[in-house]
């Protein structure tokens, strides 16, 4: 009983860790075209983008430290896929 509530948990987690990934890698695109738009603002630009680039480097470490379903990867990524297509 207990099994089957801990993998769901796990599963939700790792979804919510996969979604967050997800929008600081939006973040840090929007950043980059930024950067380009508005070069008077480059050294603060260039700080947040650094940060972003960190929190993504970290959170990715720890959907590899907590072994993300790569079924949950490749459905995360078709949804992204669909969500741009829209």
């Amino acid at each position: 009983m207990f099994g089957r509530s801990k993998v769901r948990l796990k599963a939700s987690a790792d979804n919510d860790l996969l979604e967050l990934i997800e929008h600081v890698r939006d973040r840090i695109t929007r950043l980059k075209e930024m950067r380009s738009d508005f070069p008077e603002q480059d050294a603060q630009l260039k700080r947040q983008l650094a940060k972003e680039q960190a929190l993504f480097n970290f959170l990715y470490h720890q959907a590899r430290v907590r072994r993300v379903s790569s079924q949950q990867v490749a459905t995360m990524a078709a949804q992204r896929l669909n969500q741009l297509n829209d």
